[in-house]
């Protein structure tokens, strides 16, 4: 069960940070990747203190498995994640208060608030390099049970 629903979030999260990117083309290119444990990296000034880790050297964005269980959770923190990387500070001060860390953060919350709105009351198509993605998540969703489909959005 944790494994599909952890299958299905993931996904998504790549899907997320390649729609940010394609909306942003400032943000450097990463790899995605999940661990169940991560060293310690960020500061008591981040509000996902031991939540993530970036190796620069490989650009590989370390997300705690357990982010994996909602949704809301999920882009949040990658939402996050990028605005730092984009600020230049991930390897470094990770510092929320930060005040261009604030500015990235808020420019791609409304992108994102900006693609529920217009996911949820119009239909649109998804760019053509997206596509793909959704397919996958949208096969990998048809695959869940009514209780895994709820747990990805209440938990």
């Amino acid at each position: 069960y944790q494994r599909r629903v952890h299958g299905v979030a993931f996904q998504f999260g790549q899907f997320a940070v390649n729609m940010l990117k394609a909306y942003d083309k400032d943000i450097p290119e990463i790899n995605l990747c999940v661990a169940s444990t991560l060293p310690s990296s960020a500061p008591a000034t981040n509000a996902f203190n031991n939540s993530f880790y970036f190796d620069p050297s490989t650009k590989n964005l370390y997300i705690r498995e357990s982010r994996l269980s909602h949704m809301g959770d999920l882009l949040l923190l990658l939402s996050h994640c990028l605005a730092h990387l984009k600020a230049g500070d991930i390897s470094t001060t990770n510092n929320d208060a930060d005040p261009l860390f604030l500015k990235e953060f808020y420019h791609l919350m409304k992108h994102v608030c900006a693609q529920l709105f217009f996911s949820t009351f119009q239909p649109r198509e998804v760019a053509p390099p997206l596509q793909e993605q959704v397919s996958q998540i949208q096969e990998h969703i048809g695959t869940l049970s009514e209780e895994d489909k709820r747990v990805l959005v209440t938990q």
